[in-house]
């Protein structure tokens, strides 16, 4: 299952007031009492914006969100992408720094950038 914060959810709801949940064991969120949004549509609306921002070369914002969402592929395919990854890198390592709170997952997310960065034909070290 992936994880989307409530910031994301928002993005589907039809009014700026409403907002879109579910817990662990819902398969809908309830945005009013006559609509509902099921995880998969959440899924499709953040795979295809993360494919956009990719393809329009706008990394920074497929990596906020690919950080956000937990999505590791998509990450490193921004990453990888982009004219300047060394730039690239150094800032994802911020933005973990300074946006990731909880420990374990910076340390997941520093970890694939480590890996991507030891994949690079001739990194700078």
């Amino acid at each position: 299952m992936r994880v989307f914060s409530g910031v994301l959810m928002v993005l589907v709801a039809r009014e700026p007031t409403q907002r879109v949940w579910w817990n662990e064991s819902s398969e809908y969120g309830v945005v009013t009492d006559s609509w509902r949004v099921t995880k998969r549509n959440v899924e499709g609306i953040v795979e295809r914006m993360l494919d956009k921002y990719i393809m329009d070369g706008k990394y920074q914002q497929a990596m906020g969100i690919a950080i956000e969402c937990r999505r590791f592929d998509k990450l490193e395919e921004a990453i990888i992408r982009s004219d300047n990854v060394q730039g690239t890198l150094s800032y994802c390592i911020n933005v973990s720094h300074s946006f990731v709170n909880r420990r374990e997952y910076r340390r997941e997310v520093l970890r694939l950038l480590v890996n991507v960065y030891q994949k690079l034909p001739s990194p700078d070290y």
